[in-house]
């Protein structure tokens, strides 16, 4: 699977080019993405598209781009364990061991209880104690029933002094399809939009053209006549 770098440059087309500097060449990859159909930007990574708005962000707000991945250098190599490091394993190892729970007697075990047990090899098992003998623990768990010699024990921790309940069920939850990024547009690229998407106010025409001052007076003169007319045939009727 290709990197983010790699995704971007076989979509753009476009080749590396370091010489002014790996940010002049990330907004020149900025600008390549952008002006990409929406057939290649819905076929490119949600990773990549995350990017590309990331990288339109910080063009905008004049910050630096954030280098790709495909384009970090080579990671450092790891350096050796030291002494202090050991030392702070075995503290956590110790601490861990007081975090299992409070430890019990063999003597007091009961079935039902949920130990974890530590032999003397350092291994460890855990679960319910389903048998007790004079010689052997027997212990249920997910792999099944496992018996232990006494004489192995080296410390019993108890977890719960009864059975665990069976974990309940949860209906699974049916996730909405996520939706892809929508692309973002630089400063320079939505003043381009803008200036094509504005529209000129409707006139309004008449069917010979357009009404100008003379049509306007003519319509007056006729409203006028119109009225007049009007008044006569009234007064007649009465």
């Amino acid at each position: 699977m290709s990197s983010i770098y790699e995704e971007l440059l076989e979509t753009t087309g476009l080749e590396e080019d370091l010489e002014d500097g790996a940010q002049n060449f990330l907004k020149a990859l900025v600008a390549a993405v952008e002006d990409l159909p929406d057939e290649k930007w819905d076929k490119i990574s949600e990773k990549s598209q995350l990017w590309f708005n990331d990288a339109v962000d910080a063009s905008n707000s004049g910050s630096t781009v954030e280098i790709p991945v495909g384009m970090e250098p080579l990671e450092e190599p790891e350096e050796k364990e030291t002494k202090s490091t050991r030392k702070r394993k075995t503290s956590q190892k110790n601490e861990e061991k007081a975090s299992e729970g409070k430890t019990i007697a063999i003597d007091s075990l009961e079935e039902g209880q949920t130990i974890k047990i530590l032999d003397k090899h350092d291994s460890s098992e855990e679960g319910v104690v389903t048998r007790l003998t004079g010689s052997f623990i027997t212990l249920e768990n997910e792999t099944g029933a496992v018996r232990i010699g006494k004489k192995r024990v080296s410390e019993i921790y108890l977890l719960s002094d009864q059975e665990p309940a069976e974990p309940v069920e949860e209906e699974p939850v049916e996730e909405e399809p996520e939706e892809k990024p929508t692309r973002k547009n630089t400063k320079a690229k939505q003043e381009v939009i803008e200036e094509e998407t504005t529209e000129e106010p409707e006139e309004v025409v008449c069917d010979d053209g357009y009404i100008d001052g003379d049509d306007v007076i003519m319509l007056v003169e006729l409203m006028e006549t119109t009225l007049a007319a009007a008044k006569v045939l009234l007064a007649k009727m009465r």
